[in-house]
């Protein structure tokens, strides 16, 4: 077979002699397609070449999901997790036609190894924002949405997560920091940091800029949600829009602890806040003001790791029990009160503008996925 770009006519449909195309692509399973179709939408001359019937050998038997390394986790591969998460960005935008968000339910048996509950829930909250309680009781949130196991005996995690969460202040970064990774170079810090210094003057509000965390779809909407802004005007810049950022996942995270109230019966009185964003001053003042609670800051903000080692302190007698390990092995270092005026404010936005929005907005989604095909469910 001549596998060059000149065919001779044979058996290859309108390709005739001296007729030449662009590309030739070798397979018609997912890649090949996808490939051939990408290739095609932008003007090229493509032929594909399959010995069989579409998609019915590897392809046929594969997830097709972009999965972004997460089984890499059970063998501690967090390198392979990374290029993952990259090459998973890189796809999602050059053909967001093909990849989208996928919601999953993982369930997890005590009896295999593989289905290693802490290291997947570490490669979640990677990408997630959550709020989260301890309870006695077994209590679902929402369908498909489980109670899990505390590492405390006899006591239930239930959680509510806001997909992507904090990775939207990388998205910010990518997109708006230059200027802040040049200057984080120089300084030799966190470019993170400097947004801090981004938002000293911008008051609570964004000056009206309202924004709805869900670049990625989450479990309380359908397939079709999307991150939204509103309430542009000319006096808006970059900082405005990173506080809106900080603000969207509060509100966010607000209305998921209200849930977990609602179902467990239990008022929450205080908010222990960790991971990477509660290194941010701003961030947890913006929390604590919003939530209308104390927001208190651990001593260290890697609190999966602390949570691992006071589970290891029980289990090798270093500790008796549980109550003690914690009072011994943790500490509060800040506590952020709310601000009475930025509390109210906050309080109108999320009564009036923010719990509206979803509702109002879902049927333009709808509109623009059968506009545009994206997501393509």
């Amino acid at each position: 077979m001549d596998y060059s770009c000149r065919y001779d006519g044979t058996g290859y449909g309108a390709y005739g002699e001296g007729n030449l195309c662009d590309i030739i692509v070798i397979g018609g399973g997912i890649t090949g397609a996808a490939i051939t179709y990408e290739a095609a939408s932008r003007g090229l001359s493509v032929a594909l070449f399959e010995k069989g019937d579409f998609s019915e050998a590897t392809s046929a038997a594969a997830s097709k999901l972009i999965h972004g390394g997460l089984r890499y986790l059970n063998n501690v591969e967090f390198s392979l997790v990374r290029e993952s998460l990259r090459e998973r960005r890189t796809m999602a935008n050059i053909a967001p036609n093909f990849v989208y968000p996928f919601p999953m339910l993982f369930p997890h048996y005590r009896s295999s190894l593989k289905s290693n509950k802490w290291l997947t829930g570490i490669g979640l909250t990677l990408t997630t924002a959550t709020v989260n309680t301890a309870n006695e009781k077994y209590v679902q949130i929402r369908p498909f949405a489980p109670a899990y196991p505390s590492a405390v005996p006899d006591v239930y995690n239930t959680e509510v997560m806001v997909y992507r969460g904090f990775w939207l202040v990388n998205w910010f970064k990518e997109q708006f920091g230059l200027r802040e990774m040049q200057m984080a170079k120089k300084r030799n810090t966190a470019t993170e940091a400097l947004f801090d210094e981004l938002i000293e003057n911008i008051p609570p509000g964004s000056m009206g800029l309202m924004l709805q965390p869900y670049w990625s779809p989450g479990m309380n909407t359908d397939a079709d949600a999307k991150g939204a802004i509103i309430g542009f005007g000319d006096v808006h810049t970059r900082g405005h829009i990173y506080r809106s950022i900080l603000e969207g996942l509060g509100y966010a995270l607000k209305d998921g602890m209200l849930a977990l109230q609602k179902k467990n019966k239990v008022k929450i009185k205080c908010l222990r806040v960790s991971g990477g964003g509660s290194q941010s001053n701003a961030a947890m003042q913006i929390t604590a003001d919003i939530f209308n609670l104390p927001a208190q800051r651990p001593h260290t903000y890697e609190t999966s790791a602390l949570g691992a080692a006071i589970d290891a302190a029980v289990g090798l007698k270093l500790h008796t029990d549980f109550p003690s390990a914690v009072r011994e092995m943790t500490r509060i270092t800040d506590v952020f009160e709310p601000i009475p005026g930025n509390r109210d404010l906050y309080r109108e936005l999320f009564e009036r503008v923010y719990l509206k929005m979803y509702g109002r907005l879902k049927p333009i989604y709808n509109e623009i996925r059968d506009i545009t095909g994206y997501p393509n469910l």
